[in-house]
Order: C-alpha cells, then sequence, then structure tokens
C-alpha cells in the first residue's frame, strides 16, 4: 500500500479540482493509495471532492488579500507577509511527523517540500504558476525580496516540479532543472442528463473563492434585455427572469459546461482548462493587477479559444459588451475551439511521472 500526502493551498478551488484529477489517475495506476489532505480554508471543498481522503483541516501558510473589486490588496498583503518565514519555519518544527508518507503532492505549499527534505520523501509541485512568481509580479513590491527568496529556497527541495503548458516562460526558466511541462489537468468528463433547451446558451460562472460576486450580482440586473440568450448561473444568485436558468449546487458545474455555447467567467485557469476540453468559447473578465489573471488571458487569447472585457464593461456595460461579442468575434473563436489539438490529458502524464519515480 502506498500512502500520500496532499498539501492544498488556502486560495481558490481550481487547484483542489486538478490534485482529485491527479488523485484519481494515480489511483487507476494504483489502486493501494491512500491520501490525506491537509487545508483549512478549503476543507468543505476537499471533504466533498475528496471522499475517500483523510482530510486535516490545517492553515498551510499562503493566501494573497484582495480588494473589493477582487484584486490584489498590496498594503494588506505586505502585512501578511512580513513574519512569513518565522511562521513558515514554525510551521515545519510543528507539522505531524509521526505519519510516514511515500510521497507529497502539492500546489505549491512550499513548506511542504522543506517537510518532505527534513523527511526524506519525494514531493511533487503541481500548478501553473508559484507564488514568488505571483508577488513578484505585483508593483509595488509587496512581499519583501527576502522572504520571495525563501520561497524559492524551498521549492528547490521539491523532486520534481510540474507545470502546464500555459506557465509563463519566465517561470519555467527559474525552476528549469526540477520542472516537467504537461498537457492540461482536467476531471474526468461527465455525463449528464440535463435539459438545456434551444437558446443560445451561456454559461455565467465565477471563481471558487466567488472573487467577482459583487461585479456578477450587477451584471445579473442586465439578463433580461438579451430575451434571445438563456444564461445559467449559479442558484445562489436568487435572482428570477424568463432567461435565467438558476443551476442547484449539489450539481456540478461541468454537468453544464458540456452543453454552453458560451462561457463568461473569471480567467481562472481551472475554468479555462475545461473549457479548452469541452470545446466551448470563452468571454473572460479581466482584473485589476493580478498577473495570473493577466497571463490566462493573454495565452487564451493568443490561441484564439476566447476574448475578453474589462470588468468595468462587464458590470456596467454587459447587455452592450456581450452582444457585440457575439455579433464579431464568436464564430472565429467557435471554429478555433473545435478544431484546437492542445492536450488534456495532464493528470494521466503527471500521475504516471510520479509512479515511475516512486515505484
Amino acid at each position: 500500500m502506498l500512502r500520500c500526502k496532499i498539501y492544498a493551498s488556502d486560495e481558490g478551488y481550481g487547484h483542489l479540482v486538478r490534485q482529485q484529477a491527479i488523485a484519481e489517475a494515480l489511483s487507476a495506476l494504483q489502486p493501494d493509495i491512500e491520501f490525506d489532505l491537509q487545508t483549512r480554508n478549503q476543507a468543505d471543498a476537499a471533504s466533498w471532492l475528496f471522499p475517500k481522503a483523510n482530510v486535516i483541516r490545517r492553515f498551510n501558510n499562503i493566501i494573497w488579500p484582495r480588494s473589493e473589486s477582487g484584486s490584489p490588496d498590496l498594503e494588506q498583503t505586505k502585512i501578511f507577509y512580513e513574519d512569513y518565514i518565522e511562521r513558515s519555519i514554525t510551521f515545519m518544527q510543528e507539522e505531524d511527523l509521526s505519519q510516514s508518507y511515500n510521497f507529497i503532492l502539492s500546489d505549491l505549499v512550499y513548506e511542504a517540500f522543506g517537510i518532505a527534505k527534513q523527511t526524506n520523501t519525494p514531493a511533487f509541485g503541481i500548478c501553473h504558476f508559484t507564488w514568488d512568481w505571483f508577488f513578484s509580479k505585483l508593483y509595488p513590491l509587496p512581499v519583501q525580496r527576502h522572504v520571495i527568496e525563501h520561497m524559492q529556497k524551498l521549492a528547490t527541495h521539491a523532486t520534481k516540479l510540474y507545470f502546464s503548458e500555459f506557465t509563463p516562460p519566465d517561470l519555467i526558466q527559474h525552476y528549469r532543472k526540477q520542472c516537467i511541462v504537461h498537457p492540461l489537468i482536467v476531471r474526468k468528463q461527465y455525463k449528464s442528463n440535463i435539459t438545456v433547451g434551444n437558446k443560445f446558451k451561456v454559461l455565467l460562472m465565477d471563481s471558487g473563492a466567488n472573487v467577482l460576486a459583487t461585479s456578477i450580482r450587477n451584471a445579473i440586473e442586465q439578463l433580461p434585455r438579451l430575451p434571445d440568450i438563456q444564461f445559467f448561473i449559479h442558484e445562489n444568485y436568487a435572482v428570477q427572469a424568463d432567461n435565467i436558468t438558476l443551476m442547484p449546487a449539489n450539481v456540478p458545474i461541468i454537468d453544464y459546461l458540456q452543453h454552453m455555447d458560451l462561457v463568461i467567467s473569471r480567467g481562472g485557469f481551472n475554468t479555462i482548462s475545461e473549457c479548452i476540453a469541452w470545446r466551448v468559447p470563452l468571454l473572460l473578465i479581466s482584473e485589476h493587477m493580478n498577473p495570473e489573471v493577466e497571463r490566462n488571458l493573454f495565452c487564451v487569447k493568443q490561441q484564439g479559444l476566447g476574448s475578453f472585457t474589462s470588468l468595468d464593461k462587464f458590470e456596467h456595460h454587459f447587455s452592450s459588451t456581450l452582444q457585440h461579442f457575439i455579433d464579431g468575434e464568436y464564430d472565429q473563436i467557435k471554429h478555433n475551439m473545435a478544431s484546437h489539438a492542445i492536450r488534456t490529458d495532464g493528470a494521466d502524464v503527471v500521475a504516471a511521472s510520479i509512479l515511475d519515480q516512486i515505484l
């Protein structure tokens, strides 16, 4: 039997989905693997995604404070990371090492790699950006340089760092001695019996952390102006209109995604990956001062798989912005989505690579 410890960042939701896809691929190749998963802020989501795992509720030391608009709050970020190195050292000292693991997975909880070094355990990082890269791209720099260097030093203790094809080239170059570039990671495709009708169908969604909730609520008020479009939104928004379908919380978004003509969303990497897998055109919402989202939008636009709009246009001029996009760019993007050759079997590739190194 193999035992694996997963350290999941306490930020967002997409990374958990990708870790779940990898865990599923690992189990398919090696059915006797047991998983412990550690997170605090995403513990409930982890319990749902990993029903057979032992979920450990402990904060994993990484957050990025946001302003009301969803962009990085530089002042709060500066405050949080002033004592990061001390907290990082304490975290590793206080970690329960009574359990032994055959390998460790992490989406860049840096301390996971320090712990792996202490215990001589193979450790693998899986992500499309690193926090040291993220913070170094903010201006003015909110995280002190020696803190970023501490993160980078811990990352060098990883056995391998797996980066996606959309990872920034300068980041791949920095970790070139350790990195393996892999295809996009998506969940196994669900079958669905959902009835969606014959109208042009648009899925309007936020991130797992609800970064754009306020802006989406403002945009929703304009949806009745577009009666020829059927919008699908989460039931938490509790809005009623003939052209709005509320999606129940207990049904995975992916069950709807496969039926959509367009997805409008924050430029999160997991959403982009799944839309590429299902070949659904994208209209993404940009965010002020978010280097990850900026990179994601650049890659989508460069590949011709989607377009983007500003947060202000989305929130205050949504109906006209959407109509202009459909009349203009949509058909070419739909064609590009239908014909792309981007691989989405990253979970299988990463799982096989990890097992090759530990068995």
